[in-house]
């Protein structure tokens, strides 16, 4: 008992120097850390407040102020058209009212300009949703894209106005969804017949598009800053490499949406050069 209290005592002694030990340390780097800072700061203030620094800086940001270079960071909402006629018709049997209007969808993405060359990518672009209804029944129809990349080349060499036709590859996912009430079997005798009748069905494509058209784009920017805002606006089509029907529990189903055909693309680049 006296060797186990013994060492016990010993390594709570042992603990407490390493505690105090691992403190001093600990102390000393904070202060050697913070006096490196101080000569940092220094050495920085002194940088920044000599005249031939100051005057450089300015010729930079000035000429960054007129080129047409930019990074930026890409807010924006397209509207691709979509033909629900055969669609409509199919659901124009089962007593449902017709869908109208073009998909619309909004998005977030990169861009950025060096020379002449245009460079995009849209992130990710949700579409908003569209849905008819028959008493308790529904169908909607939902769109996305993914990844879309365009490469544009600038026929005006403008810190202001870029017109510039574009290429490009991206995925774009079409979902059409059914839902129908769910009939519970009030007499079930076990779980493979408590539900007697479930109807809803869902379909969804994601095939890989190309996409062409032509952009223009306007900067608003203050001569003497070199960042701002551009508003764009492009045109073109988005169209899938190989058109597929929709697989819905095995069975293939072709609306013939056409989605994409025609597609506008407008929103806001927010940019530095």
């Amino acid at each position: 008992m006296k060797s186990i209290i013994g060492i016990f005592f010993f390594v709570t002694l042992w603990s407490a120097s390493s505690s105090q030990s691992t403190d001093q340390f600990s102390d000393s780097i904070k202060r050697y850390q913070v006096e490196i800072s101080k000569i940092s700061k220094g050495y920085r203030d002194s940088l920044l407040n000599n005249p031939e620094y100051k005057a450089l800086s300015e010729k930079i940001r000035s000429l960054n102020s007129l080129s047409d270079n930019y990074t930026a960071f890409m807010l924006f909402t397209s509207v691709y058209s979509i033909d629900f006629k055969k669609f409509n018709s199919d659901l124009f049997q089962s007593g449902f009212n017709p869908f109208s209007g073009n998909m619309i969808s909004i998005g977030i993405g990169f861009s950025t300009k060096k020379k002449r060359r245009i460079f995009d990518i849209d992130i990710l672009a949700i579409g908003l949703r569209k849905k008819i209804t028959k008493a308790d029944e529904k169908i909607t129809i939902n769109s996305s894209t993914f990844f879309q990349m365009t490469w544009g080349y600038d026929f005006v060499k403008s810190g202001k106005i870029n017109i510039y036709p574009f290429v490009g590859l991206g995925l774009a996912g079409l979902d059409i969804n059914y839902e129908s009430p769910t009939q519970v079997n009030s007499s079930f005798t076990d779980i493979s017949n408590i539900v007697i009748n479930n109807t809803s069905a869902r379909g969804s494509r994601i095939p890989l598009c190309y996409k062409a058209g032509i952009g223009v784009e306007y900067a608003l920017i203050n001569k003497s800053k070199s960042s701002g805002t551009i508003l764009f606006i492009k045109g073109g089509t988005t169209q899938p490499f190989r058109k597929k029907a929709f697989d819905i529990e095995g069975v293939e189903y072709d609306p013939k949406f056409n989605f994409g055909a025609l597609t506008f693309t407008a929103g806001f680049k927010f940019f530095g050069r």
